[in-house]
């Protein structure tokens, strides 16, 4: 496995506890995902989605589905802690 080291220097794998990503994807879940059914979405809502999902787990290497970008970006904004 490796280290997830470039140079001695960790990388950040994920945004889950930048409050910034979290206050933007707060913003999502109230302005679309709570909103309305994820079949009722537009096109735009759905680019917002997934790019939510993407500014949180800037590393992930496919696009998620809707539901998965939902559940991913619902469990990061209930799991984030200050520190």
């Amino acid at each position: 496995m490796g280290c997830n080291c470039k140079g001695g220097k960790a990388q950040i794998i994920n945004n889950l506890q930048s409050e910034d990503h979290i206050n933007m994807a707060r913003e999502v879940k109230t302005r679309i995902i709570d909103q309305k059914e994820p079949s009722m979405f537009d096109e735009l809502e759905t680019r917002e989605v997934i790019a939510a999902f993407f500014s949180l787990y800037p590393n992930a290497k496919t696009s998620p589905s809707v539901q998965n970008a939902i559940d991913n970006i619902n469990h990061a904004i209930l799991n984030y802690r200050k520190r």
